[in-house]
């Protein structure tokens, strides 16, 4: 079983940098479809759009994607299935040329209910992981098959910092920058030195 690499290099900064976030509405539906045609091959190649269940480029239809509030230049489709008791894996759609991030990023998509994760909690939790600049997924729990279960001090800063607060339902998308990832030593070439990160998680539970 392949290692995640969330857990295969573990960096905990002490860093005073301010995390700002921000809280769009939760998603009860399919993400809204827009009424314009389909995209050119010029709009096809600013984005890159990947589903999070297989790991592989789909077609850029991001028509289909509603602007993630928040997050100009990346978007997630949420679909939420009853028939399969719950909400389906993400796509996620990077538009190329997009500036580093400076801070954390923390943006509710769904909101979820109960209890909220309590910093340094242990979580269980299904998750996307993919680098800005190569608008390419590194790993996801999804395509391992199983969720992930982990403390909050055992991980990346942005994910110690970006996760308190969810409560169990709820998907969260964190943007994280360099400072707050892997740095300039990260642990496989699948991620750029210092390169911002997007995730997409869902939270299982948590315990503290």
């Amino acid at each position: 079983m392949r290692t995640p690499l969330l857990l295969a290099v573990p960096v905990v900064f002490a860093l005073s940098l301010a995390a700002c976030g921000s809280s769009s509405s939760p998603a009860s539906s399919s993400a809204p479809t827009s009424s314009s045609p389909s995209p050119t091959s010029t709009v096809a190649a600013k984005w890159m759009t990947t589903d999070c269940a297989v790991g592989e480029p789909v077609p850029s239809e991001t028509s289909e994607l509603s602007e993630t509030a928040g997050a100009t230049g990346i978007r997630v489709k949420t679909i939420i299935d009853a028939s399969v008791g719950g909400v389906l894996p993400p796509v996620v759609a990077i538009e190329s040329d997009l500036a580093p991030a400076t801070d954390l990023i923390s943006i509710d998509l769904i909101v979820g209910a109960g209890d909220p994760v309590k910093p340094g909690a242990a979580v269980m939790v299904n998750y996307c992981g993919l680098g800005q600049t190569t608008r390419t997924m590194f790993d996801a729990s999804w395509i391992r098959g199983e969720p992930l279960s982990f403390g909050l001090n055992q991980v990346i800063a942005g994910w110690t910092e970006g996760i308190p607060g969810m409560k169990p339902g709820g998907r969260r998308l964190l943007i994280i920058p360099g400072a707050l990832a892997y740095g300039p030593n990260p642990p496989t070439s699948a991620i750029l030195p210092n390169e911002t990160l997007i995730f997409v998680v869902d939270l299982i539970s948590s315990a503290k």
